[in-house]
């Protein structure tokens, strides 16, 4: 007689506070994108005040100016998109949250943790790195007419609030993720579920019969 196969019990329904985590790693990518295209407009839309300022430093011609701007404008916008790698590598763990993996949650907590931690310092810094910042410079040589340069004054006065806001919420954003990842319930549905062991099934007996 053949013993019977026990199947492990079903995956139990996905809490609401990891379908929460899902959606909001999601959002951390759709954020830090929203904040790339609008860091990269903004460096297109001070193009013109940056040629006039090179002209007014000593820049051969205007082109040479216009090309300088351009060219900054676009590092600028390249540094941005470049800052969504983590994002990106965050929101794509959340497929695997929604799914209920154990080892892609211990990673999004690493994820996580080091993005709060190094956008709390960021946020904190915001003020000195302001006040220290001295952002063209080119080293002298063929540019030494725009060493002198300050982009950060050609910034419209709302984009380093924004800039300060925007990093808070990321931070935020970030931080509720690892916490409602960290909640009981987000235990439960990621354990690993394993069959239950086979009872040892004990077969009548019966005596041999006599010849």
């Amino acid at each position: 007689m053949a013993a019977p196969m026990f199947a492990a019990p079903p995956k139990p329904p996905r809490p609401g506070i990891v379908s929460a985590a899902g959606v909001l790693q999601f959002s951390v990518f759709g954020f830090a994108l929203l904040n790339a295209i609008i860091g990269y407009l903004i460096a297109r839309s001070i193009i013109p005040d940056l040629t006039d300022a090179l002209m007014a430093e000593g820049a051969p011609s205007n082109a040479d100016a216009e090309d300088f701007a351009s060219l900054l404008a676009i590092s600028m916008g390249v540094v941005y998109f470049c800052l969504l790698i983590w994002p990106a590598a965050f929101a794509l763990l959340g497929i695997w949250t929604l799914r209920g993996v154990n080892g892609v949650r211990i990673t999004t907590w690493i994820l996580g943790g080091i993005a709060v931690l190094c956008g709390l310092f960021s946020v904190l810094t915001s003020g000195l790195q302001g006040s220290l910042a001295s952002t063209n410079t080119t080293g002298g040589g063929e540019y030494a007419w725009a060493e002198n340069v300050d982009v950060n004054a050609l910034m419209p006065g709302w984009f380093t609030a924004y800039s300060v806001v925007s990093n808070i919420i990321s931070t935020a954003l970030y931080a509720t993720v690892v916490i409602l990842l960290l909640m009981p319930k987000a235990h439960e549905y990621f354990r690993p579920m394993r069959p239950p062991t086979q009872p040892q099934i004990y077969l009548p007996y019966e005596p041999p019969t006599k010849p």
